[in-house]
């Protein structure tokens, strides 16, 4: 059975009718996972125009010498569930078999009540959030792919720092450190 014990979590999963994955399937899903996982995420960011933000939007901007290890992405999309199925459906068809589902998370976060649509692996491992787009948000574009401006991003982890998120404060402190890194050279070598 798939799903967290969590009142606040729906498990959707519409790959019910595929056979259970195998540790063989899951094995090699695994290790071609990041590789796959990013070049179906970017494509449907192409085609859907979802902005990409957090650590995987700092690395795209960023660049490999900035870069930090990250494990799944977060994405806004006008169409949250709508896309967050269309992941799901994309990996189990490629394992061909079982293998994620979605956990739709109700949260209430600074007053806003909303839903996100987290696609997971059976192993609870997640591979990407998306969450309802606001409006008029701000992105740049590389590669034909939207991300959240690291002006955003600094904004955001700021804030995190500020209100104490104990959880999030190693990775926001490392982010501003390297979108601060990224800044001063990128001015230097002009």
């Amino acid at each position: 059975m798939f799903g967290r014990k969590d009142k606040n979590v729906v498990i959707i999963n519409s790959g019910g009718h595929l056979p259970e994955v195998t540790i063989e399937q899951e094995l090699r899903f695994l290790s071609e996972r990041d590789r796959f996982v990013k070049l179906e995420i970017e494509n449907q960011a192409r085609n859907t125009g979802n902005i990409i933000y957090g650590g995987k939007a700092v690395n795209a901007l960023v660049g490999p010498m900035y870069e930090r290890p990250t494990v799944d992405f977060d994405i806004q999309s006008k169409h949250p569930k709508k896309h967050a199925m269309q992941l799901e459906r994309i990996i189990d068809n490629h394992v061909g078999a079982d293998i994620s589902h979605i956990e739709m998370v109700s949260y209430d976060r600074d007053g806003s009540k909303g839903k996100m649509y987290r696609v997971a692996l059976k192993n609870f491992d997640t591979i990407a959030d998306y969450n309802l787009m606001p409006k008029n948000s701000s992105f740049v574009t590389k590669d034909g792919i939207r991300y959240e401006p690291l002006e955003a991003a600094v904004k955001k982890y700021l804030t995190m720092i500020q209100t104490d998120e104990t959880k999030r404060l190693p990775n926001a402190n490392q982010d501003l450190d390297r979108i601060g890194l990224y800044k001063y050279w990128k001015k230097i070598f002009r």
